[in-house]
C-alpha cells in the first residue's frame, strides 16, 4: 500500500499520459499543481543509454534537509550504500525502458533514529519521444525521527540521513496500481484520535 501522498502523486502523473503504456511529455507536467508536496519533489536526468546515470536536475527542500544541500548534479544513486546501487540502476532502467513508474522503499538512519520512505520516480519523454527524465516523490513514511521533522526550518546542525537501503522496488503498472493506505483509528484511553 502506498502513502497517500504517494498515490496522489501516482494518479496526477497518470492523468498526463495517453495511453498506459506510454509516459507523459516532460511538459505536461506541472508541479504547481501539487504545491503541498514541492518540498518532497525531485527531478532526475536520466543519461543516455551509452552514459547512463540518473543525476539530480532538483531537489526539494525535504531532500536536501534529509540529505544535505548541493544535491543538483550529483548522482542518485549515490544515496543509497554500495550493495543496493547496482540493482537500483537496473530498476530505474527497467523503469526507463518500459515507461513506468518505480516505487522504491527505503531505510536510513537520521541521527540514533531509523526513517522509512517510499521513493515514486516517474519516467517523462522529452520532445523527440525518448525518457530523459523522472519526475519524484520522496515521502516518509510513519512516525518521523525524533530529530528530524518535515516541518523544521531549514537547519544546518540536524543530523544527515546514512545511505539509504533499499527494502523493495516495483514497477507501478496501470493493471497493479499503488492504492493509498486506509485510514487508522487510534484509540488512547478511549478517546479515538485519527
Amino acid at each position: 500500500m502506498a502513502h497517500n501522498s504517494t498515490a496522489q502523486f501516482l494518479t496526477a502523473w497518470r492523468g498526463l499520459q495517453d495511453t498506459p503504456q506510454k509516459a507523459p511529455a516532460r511538459d505536461a507536467f506541472d508541479p504547481t499543481r501539487m504545491k503541498t508536496l514541492m518540498p518532497q519533489m525531485l527531478m532526475l536526468a536520466a543519461g543516455d543509454h551509452r552514459t547512463g546515470g540518473f543525476n539530480f536536475r532538483l531537489a526539494g527542500g525535504f531532500i536536501e534537509q534529509l540529505h544535505g544541500p548541493g544535491l543538483k548534479g550529483s548522482d542518485f544513486t549515490a544515496l543509497f550504500a554500495p550493495a543496493f546501487q547496482a540493482p537500483l540502476i537496473v530498476a530505474l532502467t527497467s523503469a526507463r525502458h518500459r515507461e513506468q513508474p518505480l516505487l522504491l522503499c527505503v531505510t536510513t538512519e537520521v541521527g540514533d533514529d531509523l526513517l522509512s520512505a517510499e521513493i515514486l520516480l516517474t519516467p517523462l519523454r522529452n520532445q523527440d519521444g525518448l525518457i530523459d527524465r523522472f519526475v519524484g516523490l520522496y515521502q516518509p513514511l510513519g512516525p518521523q525521527p525524533d530529530a528530524f521533522r518535515l516541518e523544521a526550518h531549514y537547519d544546518t546542525n540536524l543530523p544527515r540521513a546514512g545511505r539509504l537501503s533499499l527494502k523493495s522496488a516495483r514497477l507501478q503498472t496501470a493493471d497493479a496500481p499503488a492504492f493509498p493506505a486506509h485510514l487508522r483509528l487510534v484509540s488512547i484511553e478511549g478517546r479515538l484520535i485519527a
